[in-house]
């Protein structure tokens, strides 16, 4: 299982940030679900990881160990791009703009990668601030 996969080229945060960078961004929906992430930095090291360790059995989850809710990862851009993140964009409008992507972001796992962790992946970037810093620079 993936969630939503975050990098400099295609994805979510490209797609979110001309809104931030006018001030006008802010949390998807409520903002109250959780937002499943990976860097795809760590994607790509966790692939190869388990290319490298095939012991490794059952369902995989390519997320983040350090969960977030939408509405605090919105707050965390807005600060980083020095912008106010308080203005919810409504859910019927991201699944317009965004399509299925909208669908992935509006939607709320709280999703742990346990069989990566217990089998000893580190990760590069396990909290939202670290991979969001990476993205924007």
């Amino acid at each position: 299982r993936f969630g939503i996969i975050l990098g400099t080229e295609g994805g979510a945060i490209p797609k979110m940030l001309p809104a931030f960078r006018l001030g006008i961004g802010g949390p998807l929906g409520s903002g109250e679900q959780w937002f499943p992430w990976l860097h795809v930095e760590d994607l790509y090291r966790a692939i190869r990881f388990l290319i490298e360790t095939p012991d490794i059995r059952g369902a995989i989850n390519f997320t983040a160990p350090q969960p977030i809710r939408q509405a605090e990862m919105a707050k965390l851009l807005g600060r980083l791009l020095h912008r106010p993140a308080f203005l919810p964009t409504p859910a019927l409008a991201v699944k317009l703009a965004m399509g299925e992507l909208g669908e992935a972001l509006l939607a709320s796992q709280r999703v742990i990668p346990d069989q990566l962790t217990q089998a000893g992946f580190t990760f590069t970037h396990s909290e939202m601030e670290s991979a969001l810093r990476s993205i924007l620079n």
